[in-house]
C-alpha cells in the first residue's frame, strides 16, 4: 500500500515538474507575442501638430519599422513599455528632454511582480533595465505616474524618479490607472515641463 502511494506521490510531483518545464519552455520561445503588440493603437485618433517625415527602418532581421523623424530639439517620450526603448536611446546623448510615463525598474522586477514562481530573470531576453540605464541619462527629465496602477506598480515610478540626475520634475497623481488620463493637469504639467527646456 504505502509502495502504491510512493510511486503514485512520485508520478504526480514527475507529472507537475514536466508541466512546469513546458510552460518555462513555451514563455522563453513564444515571451515577445506575450510582451509586445504591434497592432494596437490607442492614439488612434490623434493629430501631429508638427512637420514630420516618416521613415521607414530595415532591422537585421527584416522587419520593417515605421518612425517618425522631426529634426530642431527632440524630447524622447515613452509609456510603459516604450521607457524601456526611451531610456536605452537617452543614455550618453543630449536631447532636449526625457518623458516617462508610466516607467517601470526593470522588465525582471515588473514580470516578478505578477509571476513570482517563474524565474523571469533567467528566461527574459528583453530586460529593459530602466533602473541601469536611467544613471546615464543627463538630459532634463520627467516622470509621470499613477498610484493606482493595476500594471506597473507606482513605487517603481517613485524609485526611477529617485535614481534620475537633475534637472527632473515629476508628475505622480493618486488616482491615474495605466494609462493616465490626459486632463488638463496633466497637460499643464507637461507644458510646464517643456517650457522649463527653453
Amino acid at each position: 500500500m504505502f509502495k502504491k502511494f510512493r510511486k503514485n506521490l512520485l508520478q504526480l510531483v514527475l507529472t507537475i515538474f514536466l508541466l512546469y518545464f513546458l510552460v518555462l519552455v513555451f514563455l522563453y520561445f513564444y515571451q515577445r507575442n506575450l510582451l509586445y503588440h504591434p497592432n494596437e493603437n490607442n492614439y488612434s485618433g490623434d493629430e501631429i501638430l508638427v512637420d514630420i517625415k516618416k521613415v521607414k527602418i530595415q532591422t537585421e532581421d527584416n522587419i520593417e519599422l515605421l518612425g517618425w523623424y522631426h529634426e530642431k530639439n527632440m524630447i524622447l517620450y515613452g509609456e510603459s513599455l516604450g521607457t524601456g526603448i526611451a531610456t536605452h536611446l537617452a543614455q550618453n546623448k543630449n536631447y532636449a528632454g526625457v518623458i516617462l510615463e508610466t516607467p517601470f525598474t526593470s522588465m525582471v522586477d515588473a514580470a516578478k511582480s505578477f509571476y513570482p514562481y517563474i524565474p523571469v530573470n533567467l528566461l527574459l531576453k528583453d530586460k529593459f533595465e530602466n533602473d541601469k540605464k536611467i544613471k546615464n541619462i543627463n538630459s532634463p527629465i520627467m516622470v509621470m505616474h499613477g498610484e493606482i496602477d493595476q500594471i506597473v506598480p507606482f513605487s517603481m515610478g517613485k524609485k526611477i524618479y529617485a535614481i534620475a540626475n537633475e534637472p527632473k520634475y515629476s508628475y505622480f497623481t493618486k488616482y491615474d490607472d495605466h494609462m493616465m488620463e490626459f486632463d488638463k493637469k496633466l497637460v499643464l504639467a507637461l507644458q510646464s515641463f517643456i517650457k522649463s527646456l527653453n
